[in-house]
């Protein structure tokens, strides 16, 4: 199972950083350094989600060093190789793009499209989520988001893509180091239980527990989800064991949710009992 690569950022997330050029363009100040009043946001909506020519690296890479570390029982060729591959991806173009990459290597001249079987991606209750989401709201939201401004947001998606797409940390990522380290202040309205704790801190903890309640503890689906996973890579397993499979190798590939599914039902990552759903059930 593998993530996908680095991919260019989702439409909704490039229709933002859109808002964002044309905000600067309409309040753009002479004290604002040169690049930022020259701005204008390089993704574009035909590329969106799509694999960077990085991310397109990164899964080659992978299968370079899974045909080197295991061609003892792959084969020693792509033809051989191929022959008893199995791809399994979702139906979105990051995963798509991943499978390929990783195939052109693996399979070489051998793997098209057709080699890769796709589903479509899980989808899940947005009411069972608001549900399980509420008593976290109730706790803690007021005071995370009093404390993340919408143009904090802003800051973060364009240096999360500056960086891991062009390896960029002097414009937006700067800014944001700035910015933060002058709206470091405590949280001391009401009976906040947040002192002292940075914007940025807070959004790494939203961030935590949206992935939390998406793909771990925090939903019982998950782990139905999780266990059906398992349960499949299992009966590849045996199957192979007795003889059954005559597939060399079953290649998945998906998003980091679909790993953290995985890792959370294996026990890698563990919760306090007042986050998890069913012991509040």
């Amino acid at each position: 199972m593998a993530r996908h690569g680095t991919r260019q950022p989702h439409r909704r997330e490039i229709r933002q950083l859109d808002r964002l050029e044309r905000m600067l363009r309409k309040h753009q100040h002479q004290s604002w350094p040169d690049w930022l009043r020259h701005w204008r946001n390089p993704y574009r909506l035909s590329k969106a989600g799509h694999l960077t020519a990085q991310g397109e690296h990164d899964l080659a890479s992978l299968a370079r060093r899974d045909v080197q570390r295991y061609g003892e029982w792959l084969g020693d060729s792509a033809r051989v190789r191929h022959k008893h591959a199995r791809y399994a991806t979702y139906t979105v173009s990051q995963v798509m793009d991943s499978a390929r990459a990783y195939g052109r290597v693996y399979s070489g001249r051998h793997f098209s499209d057709e080699s890769i079987h796709a589903v479509p991606d899980l989808t899940k209750s947005k009411k069972a989520r608001k549900r399980a989401f509420a008593p976290y709201e109730k706790q803690y939201m007021p005071d995370v988001l009093h404390a993340l401004s919408s143009l904090l947001r802003f800051k973060v998606t364009a240096c999360t893509d500056e960086n891991a797409i062009f390896a960029q940390h002097a414009q937006w990522c700067r800014l944001l180091e700035s910015s933060v380290d002058g709206d470091d202040a405590a949280l001391d309205h009401g009976n906040s239980t947040e002192k002292a704790v940075s914007p940025l801190a807070l959004m790494d903890f939203k961030e935590d527990m949206n992935k939390y309640y998406k793909y771990g503890d925090g939903l019982a689906i998950n782990s139905k989800i999780a266990g059906s996973f398992l349960q499949s890579m299992l009966s590849e397993m045996e199957a192979a064991i007795d003889g059954r499979d005559d597939a060399g190798a079953h290649l998945r590939f998906g998003h980091t949710g679909t790993i953290i599914l995985i890792l959370t039902q294996l026990g890698v990552y563990t919760d306090k009992p007042a986050f998890n759903e069913d012991l509040q059930q």
